[in-house]
């Protein structure tokens, strides 16, 4: 790579990310009760974690695969056009743009805006979309993603006042599936898969 102004800037730019993910990958005092995302494998004691926070875990194939995902990332760009319908293209900059607003915002630890609705609705899709968006997950992938979307946007300002403290957790079946959000976390469980995504952390 050729040392011009762009490329310092690119390079400036990702730096930046990495040391957020890496803050991401480590216990903060502010934070009383650490959560991973993480699969529980059909056989114990075997489990597999990602990090605290913008992460996807999905436990696929009756318990014997798993996927982690960082916000968003890992999704087949054959399988999201397939389950979509929108381009590589216009995902992948999707895909950027809300990680690097997320990233942000979690840096400002502002938990306020993470958790705006208008903001909370394509994170948390495009959070969940990058564990199952793959191939061999082992269901059917049309039925997940058309639950996912329905529910997170009938329940978005639900959703946002859990995470912040404001009410309790609630679970609700859509579309053949049972999801259940608790403080910074959503679980869905469907025949075929299980899903786990820890949007924010717990606080004390």
């Amino acid at each position: 790579m050729t040392n011009t102004p762009a490329n310092r800037r690119a390079w400036s730019a990702a730096a930046s990310v990495f040391a957020i993910v890496g803050a991401l990958l480590m216990t903060h005092s502010a934070y009383a009760q650490v959560r991973y995302c993480h699969c529980r494998f059909k056989e114990s004691p075997w489990e597999a974690y990602g990090t605290r926070a913008a992460c996807t875990a999905v436990t696929g194939n009756g318990g014997t695969s798993c996927n982690i995902s960082f916000g968003g990332a890992g999704a087949d760009p054959n399988v999201v056009g397939a389950v979509t319908g929108e381009s590589n293209a216009s995902y992948r900059g999707r895909f950027y743009e809300i990680l690097f607003r997320y990233l942000t915002l979690y840096r400002q630890r502002n938990r306020e805006a993470l958790a705006d609705p208008a903001f909370l609705q394509s994170a948390l899709v495009m959070f969940m979309r990058g564990g199952y968006l793959r191939n061999k997950i082992g269901a059917d992938l049309k039925q997940v993603d058309g639950a996912v979307v329905a529910f997170v946007a009938q329940n978005t300002k639900e959703i946002s006042d859990v995470f912040l403290g404001k009410r309790a957790s609630f679970s609700k079946d859509i579309k053949g599936a049972k999801f259940t959000v608790e403080q910074g976390a959503i679980r869905m469980d469907t025949k075929g898969l299980q899903l786990l995504t820890v949007y924010l952390p717990r606080e004390k």
